[in-house]
């Protein structure tokens, strides 16, 4: 095949405007995307291997064609091809390509695996700089190898998205029955809540579970067998140590990087005791410092920092580390059994819950959680300055009721509002001033628009 033949083969809609993207889940960053379509930035997406990019790629497509945006003004290059490649050689060249194929004034421009290509920072700056009518949208598979190849000479000329692995909600939207059960108000659920968790609550029930074992990679979430569930994780996994960990940064030490993750997979949600890691993985405090921050660097785990009024102490405490998605993190502790006869079950909640808080809320910095030196403690707290949520994570609970550390929180705090994510009850109560929901997990993806903002 020559070079407009794999070309044409990678853009099927120039002859077919009928385009669809099969099958797709329907991600809550898209919108966010659309929004820049028309700005002169350069969209870049990045995120995990396998998280779903070329699908979002692919989805703006069918978008524009769905707005009658000409056929032969979209192109897509996915540069894993040696061939397509070879077109970003020449900047001259490549602008002649662009402009031999398509007869009108402007162009959208969607380039895959950008980290391919010899030097595609200076690639896009120099594009960009042209002020060409062009729409440029890359993303690539390495986000490490990305960040570093395109973060200077992009300054001021981008709009970065991370595509995670799919959160609860994204994944149970694929259904009308849940669409229609987010336009119908909380109150109302909770007024008739045996009626409404009997007739899609089990449901709602057996995709969390779910969820909770392998987690919200889409390629997961297309397998029905269990076993393939497990490999393609695997094969995740593998692929991200090869090509992220091993090669991209170099670390020779994958016995003590594995050990790392394994340890924080046990350990998740809780205050992180570096003496303690690096007692049990047998690292040095520096590789140990280096090996967090390329997991966080590459979305493995993230970090949630403690709440102070005290912004100085807010800084120098540990935080929390949570891993962003709940399939990996059982990968890394060999541990696919069902939620009701494991010891983590709570760890894996937490986890969900996280997940969740940080895809509704979009800036890692709003989610919180709160100790004190007694070791009181509250898993999360949204501090968006002019108020603040806590709330608490439990298992089945048979009727509604507050930890100490919780009620002392909302004694010194005095929020007006508070929630306990649970097994089971969805309640509201008032502690003084403070009004308590008590909201199931499974229902959370569901109602959680309704009680936070």
């Amino acid at each position: 095949m020559n070079i407009i033949d794999i070309f044409n083969y990678q853009n099927p809609w120039r002859k077919n405007k009928n385009f669809k993207v099969t099958p797709y889940f329907k991600r809550s960053v898209l919108p966010q995307i659309e929004n820049w379509m028309s700005e002169p930035e350069i969209i870049v997406l990045i995120g995990p291997r396998q998280s779903g990019k070329t699908t979002i790629l692919l989805k703006l497509i069918e978008k524009q064609l769905n707005q009658k945006y000409p056929q032969d003004s979209l192109f897509f290059f996915n540069c894993d091809s040696f061939e397509i490649r070879s077109l970003f050689e020449n900047l001259l060249n490549f602008i002649q390509f662009i402009d031999q194929l398509n007869p009108s004034p402007n162009s959208v421009i969607l380039i895959d695996e950008i980290q391919r290509i010899a030097n595609p920072g200076l690639f896009l700056k120099q594009i960009y700089d042209l002020k060409l009518n062009y729409k440029i949208i890359v993303s690539g598979s390495s986000s490490l190898e990305i960040r570093s190849k395109i973060k200077e000479t992009l300054t001021g000329r981008k709009i970065v998205f991370n595509i995670l692995p799919l959160n609860f909600e994204e994944l149970i939207i694929k259904d009308p029955v849940y669409d229609q059960l987010l336009k119908i108000p909380s109150r109302e659920i909770e007024i008739n809540f045996s009626y409404y968790n009997q007739t899609w609550g089990k449901k709602l029930q057996t995709e969390f579970e779910q969820y909770l074992i392998y987690g919200g990679y889409p390629r997961i979430l297309l397998t029905q067998q269990i076993e393939k569930k497990k490999q393609i994780l695997n094969e995740i996994y593998t692929s991200y140590i090869q090509k992220d960990i091993s090669d991209f940064l170099k670390i020779e030490n994958i016995s003590g990087f594995n050990k790392l993750i394994q340890f924080i997979a046990l350990t998740s949600g809780q205050v992180i005791n570096k003496s303690d890691i690096c007692l049990k993985t047998s690292l040095s405090h520096h590789t140990m410092d280096k090996y967090i921050q390329a997991l966080q660097d590459t979305f493995i785990i993230e970090t949630v920092q403690p709440y102070f009024t005290n912004k100085i102490k807010e800084i120098i405490k540990n935080p929390k580390l949570y891993f962003l998605d709940p399939g990996i993190r059982n990968l890394a502790i060999s541990n696919f059994n069902p939620t009701l006869i494991r010891q983590d079950t709570g760890f894996l909640q937490e986890t969900f819950l996280f997940r969740e808080l940080k895809s509704f809320y979009n800036n890692y910095r709003i989610l919180k959680f709160w100790r004190t030196k007694v070791g009181a403690e509250v898993d999360f707290i949204i501090d968006k300055g002019e108020f603040i949520y806590p709330i608490e994570c439990k298992s089945i609970l048979k009727k509604p009721g507050l930890s100490r550390s919780f009620q002392n929180f909302i004694k010194l705090y005095k929020p007006a509002k508070g929630f306990v994510i649970n097994h089971n009850l969805f309640t509201t109560i008032k502690i003084a001033n403070s009004e308590i929901t008590f909201i199931p997990y499974h229902w959370f993806p569901i109602l959680k628009k309704q009680f936070f903002h």
